[in-house]
């Protein structure tokens, strides 16, 4: 380690360790600009707080909390005080899908893995799989969890890549289709998996890989849970989908509505239910992990479009024009498409709530089969907020802390919100959009060096400048990083390799990203498991996977571990491999 990087280190864990001192308190004071990428906020005033009957509003300042080095608060109230709940990846687990309740994809003790030993990551074991592998592992000690597109759950040893149990989803939910693309949740004694075949979540015995219960959230004989489950506290919170997007059977008529859910931890017992849609009113799904915030007491949930609307509200929509305000103002205020949502955590009710694309009711038929009377017209672009979810993270802005919820798009803009009142802070368009992103799979955030992390896939392949002063156009995916104060693009480099199924393209950057001090873990759609250099974005460190990389990793103890394949939609290529890297000792030891 060199001297830059070892005083780097040490000044960080000190920062993190002053009580309402933010670790991002590294980074100068920002202006509160504005990103001046062309993003549209259709509705830039539409923030509904909930209030009471007095008048009074649920939207609240607070102090914000700073984060320890291994991954827990010190200050502010973001550690669970009972129960269950990191709210970053720690030292020897990675709990969730996005690390820990907060869901940044962010390992802020990893101090083993680093830019000056990246380049040495080898191939520690390699375990084969039944099927493809796009959930991030979950860890916690030795214990690896992770299910695969063969309806597979599996406990693999983290020192040995052997599996301690083995079991088809099928056997817990009676269902032959069962499969599950969920990264397991992390509980004491169990962890939490939902169903891609249903809307059923199953809460399994850690050590033996019995069924300890199972719930169906949601009856509707599309719903499925694509949401990675989060456990705070005593209770599990999931966002429900929903297979309904497809329909494309002949006269085909669509019935499912989105809809976010809490648990009880111990029974599997549904607390509440927040629907996303009113009746007459069709999808608005829950693609994404929610991110939780316990010091307000609420759940960060995005959604997606719609798949149809009233007969009226549709013609009331074809009468705008194309103008997203006018089409917004012939929904329903309760129809929440496309939407950022903070939700009270112990009720499920709305505090605010933000649409940001104007109508969007779309559905596969559109694409495949546009003059069979399924496709509801007006067709939107399909620019939900896919299976990324909300990031809460905390910048520096004018010398104070702000906590922002930051989601990323289907069309290519990320936006960050005050986590407060719901008020864009900023946007920045990062890249073209697309019905399979823009920003497909998640974001993950750096609080130290106030940075978030982008992947586009582009799968329009649309031509576009890279960012920043780049004068080259692309028409592939990217990888990009942002100011997290004001949304500014600091670097934008290429996806590697090309697309394996439009081959006179380079591939895409559809699935999430991950990173750890100095580091961001990407994975392109070509097959190339990559690390870059957070400084800069140059490649540290390339691996061919032998399938396409629809996955982030989970970065736990020194070591890197990774799924491969994605044959789902036609859009990639199958592995069935899970990788653990681990750096090598340098020459000469």
């Amino acid at each position: 380690m060199n001297r830059h990087y070892a005083q780097q280190k040490l000044s960080l864990l000190w920062l993190a360790l002053i009580p309402g001192l933010m670790l991002s308190a590294s980074v100068p004071a920002q202006s509160a600009t504005t990103s001046t990428a062309p993003a549209q906020d259709p509705n830039s005033n539409a923030v509904f707080p909930s209030r009471h009957r007095d008048g009074s509003s649920n939207a609240s300042t607070t102090e914000l909390p700073s984060y320890g080095a291994q991954g827990t608060s010190t200050a502010g109230g973001y550690g669970a005080a009972s129960g269950y709940g990191a709210p970053f990846a720690t030292r020897n687990g990675w709990e969730n899908a996005g690390g820990g309740y907060l869901n940044t994809r962010f390992a802020p003790a990893e101090w083993q893995l680093n830019p000056l030993n990246a380049a040495r990551l080898k191939t520690a074991w390699t375990f084969t799989t039944r099927g493809d592998v796009s959930a991030t592992p979950t860890v916690q000690g030795s214990a690896l969890y992770v299910p695969d597109w063969g309806g597979q759950l599996y406990r693999i040893d983290t020192a040995l890549g052997k599996a301690v149990w083995q079991v088809k989803l099928s056997d817990y939910t009676g269902n032959a289709n069962s499969v599950s693309r969920n990264s397991p949740a992390v509980a004491r004694d169990s962890i939490l998996v939902g169903d891609q075949a249903s809307g059923t979540v199953v809460a399994v015995d850690k050590r033996t890989g019995k069924l300890r219960w199972k719930t169906l959230v949601e009856s509707n004989a599309q719903a499925r849970i694509t949401a990675s489950p989060v456990v705070y506290g005593d209770r599990v919170y999931v966002g429900v989908s929903s297979g309904d997007w497809g329909g494309l059977s002949p006269g085909h008529k669509f019935s499912f509505r989105g809809s976010v859910a809490a648990l009880d931890l111990k029974t599997g017992k549904v607390l509440w239910s927040f629907r996303t849609a009113p009746e007459g009113y069709t999808g608005a799904s829950v693609w994404g992990t929610l991110a939780i915030d316990p010091q307000r007491k609420r759940i960060y949930a995005t959604t997606g479009n719609n798949y149809s609307v009233p007969l009226d509200v549709a013609t009331c929509v074809e009468n705008a024009n194309g103008d997203k305000t006018a089409q917004l103002a012939c929904l329903a205020p309760d129809n929440y498409v496309d939407s950022v949502l903070a939700l009270d955590m112990r009720s499920g009710k709305p505090v605010w709530t933000r649409r940001l694309q104007g109508a969007d009711a779309w559905s596969l038929s559109c694409l495949v089969a546009p003059t069979a009377g399924i496709c509801q017209k007006p067709q939107g672009p399909d620019y939900d907020f896919s299976g990324g979810g909300a990031n809460l993270f905390t910048v520096v802005r004018e010398g104070k802390p702000q906590a922002l919820v930051g989601a990323g798009q289907k069309s290519g803009v990320y936006w960050a919100f005050d986590a407060d009142s719901g008020r864009t802070v900023w946007s920045t368009q990062v890249g073209p959009g697309g019905n399979a992103g823009g920003i497909e799979w998640g974001s993950s955030v750096d609080p130290f060096k106030s940075r978030v992390y982008v992947a586009i896939n582009n799968n329009h392949h649309t031509s576009y400048t890279l960012a920043p002063g780049n004068t080259e156009t692309w028409n592939a995916g990217s990888w990009a990083a942002l100011d997290a104060a004001t949304g500014k693009i600091l670097w934008q480099v290429k996806v590697p390799g090309i697309d394996p199924i439009q081959t006179s393209f380079g591939a895409g950057g559809r699935g999430p990203l991950a990173s750890s001090p100095g580091l961001v873990y990407a994975g392109s759609m070509s097959g190339a498991m990559v690390v870059l250099n957070a400084e800069t974005g140059a490649t540290l460190w390339s691996f061919n996977a032998g399938g396409s990389v629809s996955s982030a990793p989970s970065i736990v103890d020194g070591a890197v571990y990774w799924g491969a394949g994605y044959r789902r939609f036609n859009f990639g290529t199958g592995a069935n491999n899970l990788y653990k890297f681990v750096p090598a000792a340098p020459q000469g030891r």
